[in-house]
């Protein structure tokens, strides 16, 4: 698990994948700028601890 610049949770490389496809898909539906969509990943987001994919999406 490692942090990154752009996300502030410690993810793996799917989690890390997964949540930069989410910021693309937020950029590209929505024209908001990528860090904008970063930004708003990392409210929802910043304070779970999340364990080797694919567990977002096995709740």
């Amino acid at each position: 698990m490692a942090r990154t610049g752009e996300f502030l949770m410690a993810l793996d490389e799917g989690m890390l994948v997964y949540f930069r496809e989410m910021a693309d898909e937020m950029v590209t539906r929505f024209g908001i700028p990528r860090a904008e969509a970063a930004a708003r990943i990392n409210k929802a987001y910043a304070r779970q601890e999340f364990r080797p994919y694919p567990v977002l999406m096995c709740r």
